[in-house]
């Protein structure tokens, strides 16, 4: 059982791939780790929270790292079976008594156990140097990483998928990964290029729409706000442009997933005085008696997500048949407070499909075509 996973496992070992891929995928966040030193030098070691660690690490994914990973994925996957098929070693392979399909499914699994080895190693160098660094690593945090890696793996697994359909469209190993590095410059720089020029040529076209014959319309006005209006529209429509023309990109959907780290909250402080209630006969109403003191204070403050509650006005109330005057001071701003990778993925739950329907779509067209390859 398996049997195809650990040969692939075994040659791994032997041919120090495993260990080369372990070794590089270990210094997959060291570039992300440097930067965090140096953004951190002046914060004392108590005003170090654990959401500037955690945007270093997401942030890495938008620089060379993204490309890294893609790229290490997709050539793994395309010297799968043509190299095998060209040493002639998938001929001898296949003349056990073994059917094509599950042998090819078990060579995937062997390589996707190896980049799950290998993501793991690097999260543990990353929560290692984060402890280093001074910051008080929490089980959340950890919990955090480890996710925010998972969904680091399933980009990689499907590049990995993709690697393995051309592996088996392309006998050559020299052409199959001059179509990989081409597919991927294609796919990770050009697209998404012409995807943010396409946005910020919309916004641009809206911003003037809104602020027609130099007038604003609505809470804007002239100046910086036309450039926060753009700037809003721009990524507003970077985010359904991703989604929509993106779909195919696992590095523009892992951006997407881990986009919403930090969410909005509005907190509301009451206090709230309580005199003694002195009826008032000329204006006819009930009024503070400061002159007996303040009879206690009580003091209120939670937290909503759909913006500031309404709060009962000062007034009379009656406690235990007792008349009290009750003055309320009602305070309430608005907080970007840290969410977690968790709250950002379940907010855009669509990329997630959408990360992973390709993978099935690759590895299916993939085992297809390995059925009808002439191992030769």
């Amino acid at each position: 059982m398996l049997w195809g996973t650990k040969l692939e496992l075994k040659q791994s070992l032997r041919t120090k791939k495993f260990i080369i891929i372990v070794i590089m995928m270990s210094l997959l966040y060291v570039p992300a780790l440097y930067g965090l030193k140096k953004l951190i030098a002046f914060m004392s070691p108590q005003n170090r929270p654990m959401n500037v660690a955690m945007s270093s690490i997401v942030s890495s994914m938008k620089d060379l790292t993204g490309f890294f990973i893609a790229l290490l994925a997709l050539l793994l996957g395309v010297m799968a079976i043509n190299a095998s098929v060209r040493k002639g070693t998938m001929a001898l392979v296949m003349s056990r008594p073994v059917k094509r399909r599950s042998y090819l499914l078990q060579k995937f699994l062997a390589h996707t156990i190896i980049l799950t080895v290998s993501v793991l190693v690097s999260a543990a160098v990353a929560l290692i140097g984060i402890r280093y660094l001074g910051f008080s690593v929490r089980p959340s945090f950890v919990g955090d990483v480890l996710l925010f890696s998972m969904v680091i793996l399933l980009a990689m697994i499907q590049f990995l998928a993709l690697g393995y359909l051309i592996s088996t469209l392309v006998r050559s190993t020299s052409a199959a990964v001059g179509i990989a590095v081409a597919l991927f410059l294609v796919m990770l720089i050009v697209v998404p290029l012409l995807v943010q020029t396409t946005a910020a040529s919309n916004a641009h076209r809206l911003a003037r729409e809104k602020f027609q014959n130099g007038n604003a319309i609505g809470n804007y006005t002239l100046g910086s706000n036309y450039e926060t209006y753009f700037n809003h529209e721009k990524n507003r429509l970077m985010r359904r442009y991703r989604t929509y023309y993106l779909f195919l990109d696992p590095i523009s959907q892992v951006n997407m997933l881990v986009s919403n780290l930090s969410e909005i909250v509005y907190i509301t402080r009451i206090n709230s005085t309580f005199y003694h209630a002195k009826y008032n006969s000329s204006l006819r109403m009930y009024l503070p008696d400061k002159s007996r003191g303040i009879v206690w204070r009580s003091e209120k403050e939670f937290t909503m997500k759909n913006g500031c509650p309404s709060v009962p006005p000062s007034g009379l109330v009656r406690v235990n048949g007792t008349a009290y005057y009750k003055m309320v001071v009602e305070s309430c701003y608005r907080q970007t407070v840290y969410a977690g990778v968790w709250h950002s993925i379940a907010v855009n739950r669509r990329n997630l499909i959408l990360l992973l329907i390709p993978t099935f779509v690759y590895l299916f067209a993939a085992v297809y075509r390995f059925n009808s390859m002439d191992l030769r």
